[in-house]
């Protein structure tokens, strides 16, 4: 009787025993995947300043309205040549319309060309888009062109 009482206390190999093995590889994948984020993470904070730059390159949202009125305002000047108001009343053009190309030497307003002419290329002595005229926002929707 002893050999039958030790048959029935061992007991055939289960699929089971081949769990530290299978754990093991599972482990390291985990951790690689892991390792791959933390990798691509600190590579986006490294480059934070160019993935959440916003380049606006219309006048949307443009709030440094020029005002010719404006008594005692800085004489306009752009690449270190004066501007001159080429009219006094502001010309209407969409917004969306009006592409940025720089900005005065004071950079306190912005200058503009429509996006025909940009489209066109029509670069100035200074390789700047729309010379040797631009726009001045006044307004939402209105502009004042400047010349050199």
């Amino acid at each position: 009787m002893p050999d039958s009482q030790s048959a029935q206390i061992q007991s055939p190999p289960t699929p089971g025993m081949h769990f530290p093995r299978t754990a093991a590889l599972w482990s390291l994948a985990l951790l690689g995947g892991m390792a791959i984020a933390v990798r691509s993470t600190v590579d986006d904070r490294t480059q934070r300043p160019q993935i959440e730059r916003i380049l606006q390159n219309t006048s949307v949202g443009d709030t440094r309205y020029y005002s010719p009125q404006a008594q005692g305002a800085d004489p306009l000047a752009f690449a270190g040549e004066p501007l001159v108001l080429a009219g006094t009343s502001p010309d209407p053009m969409p917004d969306s319309r009006m592409l940025l190309v720089g900005e005065t030497d004071s950079t306190r307003f912005r200058l503009y060309v429509p996006s025909d002419r940009a489209a066109n290329g029509m670069p100035n002595g200074n390789d700047t888009l729309g010379g040797p005229s631009w726009f001045l926002k006044t307004g939402p929707g209105q502009f004042l062109k400047v010349t050199r």
